[in-house]
């Protein structure tokens, strides 16, 4: 178990010194305040598990027998993503074999990640107004993955690819699209299944080329100096991810019936009124009424990470380790499993409890066992970063608790979530299809 001590204490006092890691929460200042100091001894993981996690992505050498990797750390990357260059035409981090190139798509994508507080009270209204939308005018019920698939798809085509996102008219076309590339990524993992057929190529695949162009028209025409830039380079590693993510986040916050959820949400709905990084990190503490005298706050942060370390965008990192010899084949670092760890994240590692995260830095647990945005220092996601300013904050955090923050205050009394879900105390199943006949509900039309 996670074992907490005041900064005073010393780490000869502790009997399992030896087998901890520090992670002291930084100084954190708001405003030019000092607002906290505190220190967490945090269990390591076992060694094979995390290292061989950090071999993998970083892919230098063979974890297994330590033979160095003939390919560059890029093209080790490249090679199992192989087969998204052929279903969706991508060219970008993900599929480049040089540091060159992938290093400079990453360069684009995270100065267009790098939003300011205008930028994210913008977002807050986009999701807001869609979401609002979508619940006015639907009959009685509604589809929750869908619904989370078309808020994920607004969010980030508007920072990323400079889309309008005021309109409420092209909310069809852009479930169409979010449909095709679900449609489109199943198909091309259906290659290594094993029966496998063949990878429906981007060429081929009319519909999604279709669904694509009815939401950004004439992508394609560039002057003839320009080569097109294709918009699933940035909406694939972007809206792929994150509709999966926020759609068992909001499950697990209003869905399960936790006895924290009047918290959680109140902490959500408070950043949602003001998303700013300071109401990121603030935390909001339960009343006697709703915790007895268990006084540990929760921010959205908490809220979000604790969504991200349960639920990970990508449950396994894939690596291509070719030897001298020219013997080849794949790895994966299994992020999920690190995740729930319970030499780290104690007893109830698969139990959803943000609170576990009370009172950590912005970047705790990094360097323990938590590696949603991957792995320094080749290949940190740029949505993981985070900024020395007060104006900005981490994206990927920031969206998952704004999302979330933003279905839980629509639907807050007035839509029940309706379908079968796991026990608490068991995950959310992780599958992609999972939870597609789960409805919201609106109470006041039924009654």
């Amino acid at each position: 178990m996670p074992i907490i001590i005041d900064a005073s204490s010393k780490l000869q006092d502790l009997s399992t010194a030896q087998k901890q890691l520090a992670v002291a929460a930084a100084t954190i200042g708001i405003g030019g305040a000092v607002t906290l100091i505190v220190c967490r001894w945090l269990e390591k993981p076992s060694v094979s598990k995390l290292d061989r996690c950090r071999a993998i992505i970083d892919a230098e050498k063979n974890p297994d027998n330590q033979i160095p990797n003939s390919l560059n750390k890029y093209d080790s990357r490249a090679q199992p993503n192989e087969r998204l260059v052929t279903a969706f035409g991508i060219n970008n981090s993900f599929t480049a074999s040089n540091k060159v190139a992938s290093q400079a798509f990453r360069k684009r994508a995270e100065d267009r990640l790098a939003v300011d507080k205008p930028g994210w009270v913008k977002i807050e209204k986009c999701i807001t107004d869609t979401v609002r939308h979508e619940l006015g005018t639907a009959i009685a019920e509604i589809d929750l993955s869908e619904l989370a698939q078309l808020v994920a798809m607004k969010a980030i085509i508007g920072p990323l690819l400079e889309a309008d996102t005021t309109r409420l008219d092209n909310h069809q076309e852009l479930i169409e699209l979010a449909s095709q590339v679900n449609t489109q990524w199943l198909l091309s993992k259906s290659a290594y299944e094993p029966k496998p057929v063949p990878i429906r190529s981007f060429e081929q695949s009319s519909d999604l080329q279709e669904a694509l162009e009815a939401v950004f028209p004439g992508w394609r025409n560039c002057p003839d100096t320009e080569e097109p830039e294709n918009p699933l380079n940035y909406i694939l590693p972007g809206y792929e991810t994150l509709w999966r993510v926020v759609l068992r986040g909001f499950i697990e916050v209003v869905g399960r019936n936790h006895d924290a959820m009047p918290v959680w949400t109140r902490a959500l709905g408070s950043f949602v009124a003001n998303p700013c990084r300071q109401q990121l990190l603030m935390g909001e503490y339960p009343g006697t009424e709703e915790l007895g005298n268990q006084n540990i706050g929760v921010s959205a942060l908490a809220i979000a990470k604790e969504t991200l370390r349960l639920y990970p965008p990508t449950r396994r990192i894939y690596r291509t380790f070719t030897t001298p010899a020219g013997e080849s084949g794949e790895k994966s670092a299994d992020i999920e499993d690190l995740h729930r760890d319970t030499g780290v994240w104690g007893d109830d590692a698969e139990l959803f409890r943000p609170e576990r995260w009370h009172d950590l830095a912005e970047d705790a647990y990094e360097g323990v066992g938590f590696l949603a945005f991957g792995a320094k220092p080749h290949f940190a996601c740029p949505a993981r970063r985070i900024f020395k300013t007060n104006d900005k904050m981490p994206f990927g955090v920031a969206m998952v608790a704004l999302i979330i923050g933003v279905l839980s205050v629509e639907t807050n009394g007035k839509w029940k979530m309706v379908g079968e879900l796991e026990e608490q105390g068991v995950p959310l199943k992780t599958d992609r299809e999972a939870y597609h006949d789960l409805k919201l509900r609106c109470v006041e039309k039924q009654e």
